[in-house]
């Protein structure tokens, strides 16, 4: 019976579990279901190899004790599976670990402990200022914070198993992962908790699209942290322009905008002077005698004069 302490007060319990009750239940009814059909299959193909060799009767009867072991070790796979997915979910940080524990360990055989652990502390900063690693190290981070997202605050089916996380690459503003849904989440639910997302990812924003036509499980997650476009980019088109006219335009003249801000405003032109205009004009208005700079106008047609009515009576009769 559980304790108590005064006034009735029962002890709460200060234990951690790994694992969840409800995956540790679910997880042991997979494993016993698992176990049944491993059995009954090794059965009846134990049974058909030796029935070549002794009698069918005799087969059936051994068949089970054959397909024992092969069903024991599907039960036990099936039963730890889930220890074996945090393992598997930690692999890439138990890697670095054994491999800086066995590195520290050869060096320090080497050198002195302290210069070792400088040297190891070293080499470890040296590696994390490569913009790649850095970036693979980010990848790793987005897994976990996905995988806690999805256990925190995103319902799973009803045996409590989350979607698969399967690839995360670089980008130039973050990191791109593919999700592989299980029964029970749907992209359009997922787009709804894209802000819950971006705060667990530690993110700016977080975008989810689907990655297949074929398949609706597989999502892409398009995780931004940083913009990319932050640099003023600069034109070539100046340049080329100015190498087909055959002349170089001053620095005064050429207009500058600025980029980042995206403002039609910040264009600086300078004003079209009355000389600018003479030397556009074209040369047929030379030829007619206009001056250089005024603009043309259509000739109006002259009103016609009003006559008198006998005048045009008579015409009209005539």
């Amino acid at each position: 019976m559980p304790k108590s302490r005064l006034f009735g007060r029962r002890q709460q319990s200060t234990d951690v579990n790994l694992i969840d009750a409800s995956v540790r239940r679910s997880s042991l009814r997979r494993a016993k279901v698992a176990f049944i059909v491993a059995e009954v299959i090794g059965w009846a193909l134990a049974a058909i190899l030796l029935s070549g060799w002794i009698p069918v009767a005799l087969a059936i009867l051994a068949g089970p004790f054959l397909a024992l072991p092969v069903a024991g070790v599907v039960f036990l796979l099936v039963w730890v599976w889930p220890v074996l997915r945090i393992i598997i979910h930690w692999f890439t940080e138990i890697g670095a670990l054994a491999g800086i524990l066995a590195g520290s360990t050869e060096l320090a055989g080497v050198v002195p402990g302290q210069m070792a652990a400088v040297l190891v502390v070293g080499a470890i900063t040296a590696v994390l200022a490569v913009p790649y690693t850095r970036a693979l190290v980010w990848c790793v981070i987005a897994r976990h914070r996905l995988r806690m997202s999805f256990a925190a605050f995103i319902r799973g089916n009803r045996e409590g198993t989350l979607p698969f996380i399967l690839h995360a690459v670089p980008t130039p503003v973050g990191e791109r992962v593919w999700v592989w849904l299980r029964p029970g989440l749907s992209l359009g639910e997922l787009r709804g908790r894209e802000e819950q997302l971006a705060v667990s990812c530690w993110a700016s924003e977080v975008s989810v699209e689907q990655a297949s036509s074929k398949y609706a499980a597989l999502l892409r997650f398009d995780i931004k942290r940083r913009n990319s476009f932050t640099d003023q980019p600069v034109s070539p088109l100046l340049s080329t322009v100015a190498d087909a006219v055959g002349r170089v335009p001053s620095r005064t003249h050429q207009p500058s905008v600025a980029m980042a801000g995206g403002d039609a405003s910040a264009v600086e032109l300078d004003e079209v002077t009355a000389e600018a205009v003479a030397d556009k004009v074209p040369a047929s208005a030379e030829k007619a005698g206009k001056p250089a700079g005024q603009m043309y106008k259509p000739t109006p047609k002259p009103a016609a004069a009003p006559g008198n009515d006998a005048e045009d009576d008579g015409a009209f009769w005539a």
